[in-house]
């Protein structure tokens, strides 16, 4: 049975010297926690650069030494982006690191340099959802006013920041929307402890202005030993939260859980810790190593009677006694190798009796973890042919990629600036021996392409088709010896003659934004941008069917839906789309199922325009 300390009893612990491991006497149960449920306080003590690792009976589990990391400066701050824990160190240092804490040693996933520039002192971080916050309290030699950043975690971009109204901050936390039975609730926001003014701040979402929240709570040796060191959260099973922070000034360090108002509930002293300050509280054990992932297996696909070298990618991948790889009966697998955390090598030879379709491959990870990805292994009767994806990257790269169709990773890329110096790579395709390009722009070609070495080379020219002078060659597909185009500014389709450019056909397009087109068993397929829908075109009434709507993958918005390019690999559709950092390449059925995906080479800064498969 779960019960909570009383006040009584917290004073009472005060008094007594406890054990380190256990603030709770020895009453012979486990279940005296602090929390409402269990979880684990990860807390700085800033002397000795050691991260702790507490449990709801705020006994010591894990400590990690981060002096290395932290290269013996102070650890400022510290939260936790719902898979790892995220600390701040100032001084010399002024970096923000991203750790995996599943190690007897902590190892460095990522690295962001302090906003601005490395300049001022992050004193404290914390993570609301989806950006990281960092407070600075500014410097004087470097002209730095005090100020709050909110950052992109995965780009380090400073996506806002704003003014603070003191230099004097030390704990930060964002606290989410919150509510008990009758609505009560603290503000969303950011609060932050302030040490001169020994209260709390409150950043708010729904306006952005600072406001006094509470005061910071006093302790037994009075107002002068009030340092709000560390601040976090606890939200209730009601719906309600709790905030903890804790104060460290010389020996007078203790843990508070404070009601949503900055009343005073609980305190606890944690005297076994010099300085104790910056502080996180979550359900979850980052010592414990996360499952597994695969995300590709290459080669995908392989015939009866063949013996194959398998790549498999993913994450979270350990060295172990149980590593394995399985892909299902009559496949034999030998040579299981852990090359990183991110790849397996292993050699399988298929056997003349395994059935023929697609299987899952199980991975099992060296600490007994099984991760799976379904049908991502195809047996086949003869041997398999593979494809590649020309994907153009229009904007600031000027890019041009080949991608593995069997697992999207990125085979070789192209500076496109010199074959298309207007910018504006727009459309793709190929003719069984070159790669042809839309130019657009200030260009208003249509080129062909050798791709055989380090730097395309134009190998012959024609005008793009502009009868009324207005609009953008969005893309073209060879078929039956002409070159089709379509032009998104005039909503036509062209049928090109290849060697003059001249126009031989005109077809309105079905919309206003028609970007991509391709052949499908001799009838005209084309992907509207703006509706996201796919249109084929019947010869016999001169009139667009609806087919499908492009689909999306999980966790998409319909805004995302925003089709650039369009091929037909004789089975499948392959489909670009792009639209801020959800830049994917879609393989689609004939009917419109979304068979699977990947990210492009660079989501995010990409701008996705084009694409064309061809077989190798």
């Amino acid at each position: 049975m779960k019960r909570h300390v009383s006040t009584v009893a917290t004073l009472l612990l005060s008094i007594f010297v406890l054990s380190a491991c256990n603030i709770f006497g020895p009453d012979g149960t486990g279940s005296d926690i602090i929390t409402d449920s269990d979880g684990f306080f990860y807390m700085m003590d800033r002397s000795d650069s050691k991260l702790y690792q507490l449990d709801s009976q705020l006994r010591e589990r894990k400590v990690w030494d981060l002096s290395e990391i932290s290269n013996d400066n102070i650890v400022q701050g510290i939260t936790f982006d719902g898979n790892h824990i995220w600390i701040s160190v100032a001084s010399g240092v002024n970096r923000l690191f991203k750790l995996d804490l599943t190690f007897d040693d902590a190892e460095v996933i990522q690295t962001i340099v302090a906003p601005p520039g490395g300049r001022g002192t992050i004193r404290d971080i914390t993570f609301d959802g989806t950006h990281l916050w960092a407070v600075n309290s500014g410097s004087v030699s470097a002209t730095e006013a005090p100020a709050i950043f909110k950052l992109n975690p995965e780009t380090a971009e400073i996506v806002a920041s704003y003014d603070m109204p003191t230099t004097e901050i030390r704990s930060v936390s964002y606290i989410p929307p919150n509510g008990d039975v009758y609505g009560r609730g603290a503000p969303t926001g950011i609060y932050m402890g302030d040490r001169e003014s020994n209260k709390f701040w409150n950043f708010r979402f729904d306006r952005p202005v600072f406001t006094d929240a509470f005061d910071a709570p006093v302790g037994p040796e009075g107002q002068f030993r009030v340092f709000p060191s560390g601040l976090t959260y606890e939200l209730m099973s009601t719906g309600e939260i709790k905030f903890w922070t804790i104060n460290s000034s010389l020996g007078a360090n203790y843990l508070y859980r404070l009601s949503r108002t900055g009343s005073i509930e609980e305190r606890f002293e944690i005297r076994h810790y010099s300085q104790p300050g910056p502080v996180v509280f979550t359900a979850e054990n980052v010592a414990i190593p996360a499952p597994p992932e695969v995300q590709s297996v290459v080669p995908n696909r392989g015939a009866l009677n063949t013996t194959l070298e398998i790549e498999i990618a993913g994450s979270g991948f350990r060295a172990g006694t149980e590593l394995a790889v399985d892909f299902g009966e009559n496949i034999s697998v030998s040579n299981v190798e852990l090359v990183s955390a991110g790849i397996i090598t292993a050699t399988i030879n298929i056997a003349g009796s395994a059935a023929l379709g697609n299987r899952d491959v199980l991975i099992t990870s060296g600490d007994g973890q099984v991760a799976t990805l379904e049908s991502s292994f195809e047996v086949t009767a003869e041997p398999p042919r593979f494809g590649y994806l020309y994907v153009a990257d229009f904007g600031s790269l000027n890019l041009l990629y080949r991608i593995r169709e069997a697992d999207g990773g990125l085979e070789q890329q192209w500076d496109y600036s010199d074959v298309a110096p207007g910018g504006s790579l727009q459309g793709i395709t190929h003719d069984g021996e070159h790669l042809w390009i839309a130019a657009a722009g200030s260009d208003r070609l249509i080129r062909k392409l050798d791709t055989s070495g380090e730097n395309l080379v134009v190998l012959e020219s024609i005008p793009a088709p502009y009868p009324n002078g207005t609009g953008t060659v969005r893309d073209l597909v060879f078929h039956e010896g002409s070159l089709w185009t379509t032009n998104s500014g005039d909503n036509m389709i062209y049928q090109l003659d290849v060697q003059t450019g001249e126009i031989v056909r005109e077809i309105d397009a079905p919309g206003d934004d028609t970007r991509t087109l391709t052949f499908v068993d001799g009838v005209l397929f084309v992907a509207d941008r703006s509706l996201g829908r796919v249109y084929s075109f019947s010869n016999n009434t001169e009139t667009w069917n609806l087919e499908f709507e492009v689909p999306m993958p999980t966790g998409t918005a319909a805004a995302d839906r925003l089709p650039v390019g369009m091929d037909w690999d004789g089975e499948t559709f392959w489909i670009a789309t792009t639209r801020l950092a959800n830049d994917y390449v879609l393989q689609v059925s004939r009917d419109g199922e979304l068979l699977r995906s990947f990210t492009s080479p660079n989501a995010g800064p990409d701008i996705l325009s084009g694409l064309a498969f061809v077989l190798e």
